[in-house]
C-alpha cells in the first residue's frame, strides 16, 4: 500500500492510499490549507501505520498519524499548544518507539520518543457487542457501559502514551468517568472486566 497527497474535484487537497490500481485508490483525510503541498511532510511507516506531520489551523505543525482510515487519522500530541508549531523532524522508527525531534517552549529542540503500542486501535470492534462509551467526544464526564462482565478498573492514556486516569470501582456494569482534569485531546481508554480487557479511543473537547 502506497500514501501520497493529492488532489481530484471531489475531496480537494489530502492524503490518499494506493494498492496501484485505480479501485484501491481511496482518499483518506482532507488537509485544512487547500493546495499548499508543504504542509504536509515528513511521512514515515511503521506496523502500526503511518506518521507524518502537518500544520493545521487550530494545532499548529504538529506531528499526525494515520491508520489508512478518515477516523484513524489524528494528531498525536499537540506538542507546542495551540495554534504555535513543535515542526517535528526526524522521524525514526525503532521497534515500536517512533523518535523524532521536536520544539517545546519550556525544553526549545529536544529528542523525543511515542509508544507506538497505543496507535491503531479501532473504535469500531470495541463499540459493538463488548462496551459502549458516549458520549464521545466528550467533554467534563464520560459513561462506559459493558454489555458483558462487569467493569473492575478504568485507566485512560494520553496519545503518548502517558497515564494521566487511573480508577477501581465496584463491580458494576455502569461506571461514569470525570474528565474535567484532561487537556483536549485523543485519549486510550483501557476497560478491565471481569473476564477481559477492553480498549478504546475516546476525544475529549471541553
Amino acid at each position: 500500500m502506497v500514501y501520497l497527497i493529492g488532489s481530484d474535484s471531489i475531496h480537494g487537497f489530502g492524503i490518499w492510499k494506493s494498492d496501484g490500481t485505480l479501485t484501491g485508490t481511496q482518499f483518506i483525510f482532507d488537509v485544512p490549507f487547500d493546495n499548499q503541498l508543504y504542509e504536509i511532510q515528513k511521512f514515515v511507516a511503521s506496523n502500526q501505520g503511518i506518521f507524518f506531520t502537518m500544520r493545521d489551523w487550530n494545532l499548529g505543525n504538529e506531528l499526525w498519524y494515520t491508520d489508512g482510515t478518515g477516523m484513524g487519522t489524528y494528531v498525536v500530541e499537540d506538542i507546542f499548544p495551540g495554534p504555535n508549531h513543535s515542526l517535528p523532524s526526524e522521524l525514526t522508527v525503532s521497534g515500536n518507539t517512533l523518535f523524532f525531534s521536536a520544539y517545546h517552549p519550556q525544553y526549545g529542540h529536544e529528542l523525543w520518543s511515542f509508544d507506538m503500542m497505543h496507535v491503531g486501535i479501532t473504535d469500531l470492534e470495541t463499540q459493538s457487542a463488548q462496551m459502549l462509551i458516549f458520549p464521545n467526544p466528550a467533554t467534563d464526564r464520560v459513561t462506559i457501559q459493558s454489555n458483558s462482565a462487569n467493569i473492575r478498573s478504568v485507566n485512560l492514556y494520553a496519545i503518548n502514551g502517558r497515564k494521566v486516569f487511573s480508577e477501581s470501582y465496584p463491580p458494576s456494569s455502569n461506571v461514569s468517568v470525570n474528565l474535567n482534569q484532561l487537556e483536549n485531546g485523543i485519549y486510550i481508554v483501557e476497560v478491565h472486566t471481569e473476564d477481559k480487557d477492553l480498549t478504546a479511543r475516546i476525544v475529549v473537547s471541553n
